[in-house]
Order: structure tokens, then C-alpha cells, then sequence
């Protein structure tokens, strides 16, 4: 699931090496924009994640309490 994020931040960085490299100031002002986006999508991925790991935990917790409760 974390692989296309990978992808699109080594195919980023690998346009940022190309454009220090070089003196193509556009292609480095380019990169600058990606590289937020990149750093962005992945942010609200992992904690989507998290939320998620959050409210299935929330969730047996629940449930292991209703069944406690009802075996009283």
C-alpha cells in the first residue's frame, strides 16, 4: 500500500538530484511543489491509517465489554 508513495518520492528526488546537478532552475522549481505534494498525500495516508487502527481497537474494545457484560 506504502509502495506507490515510495515510488513517486524516489521519482522525485531523483528530479531533484537531476536539477542540482544541472542549471535548469525550472525544472528545479518543479520539483520543489512535487516534493510537498508527496510529503502531503503520505501524511494524510499514515494518519488515516492511524484513525483507523484507533476505531478498530475502539471497536473490540466495545464489544469485548458488551460480551462481559452479558455473561454476568
Amino acid at each position: 500500500m506504502d509502495f506507490p508513495y515510495f515510488l513517486a518520492g524516489a521519482a522525485v528526488a531523483g528530479l531533484a538530484s537531476a536539477a542540482s546537478h544541472g542549471t535548469n532552475l525550472g525544472v528545479a522549481l518543479l520539483v520543489v511543489p512535487a516534493m510537498y505534494l508527496v510529503y502531503v498525500y503520505y501524511r494524510m495516508h499514515i494518519v488515516r491509517a492511524v484513525l483507523d487502527d484507533i476505531s478498530n481497537v475502539s471497536l473490540e474494545n466495545e464489544a469485548a465489554l458488551v460480551g462481559g457484560s452479558r455473561g454476568r
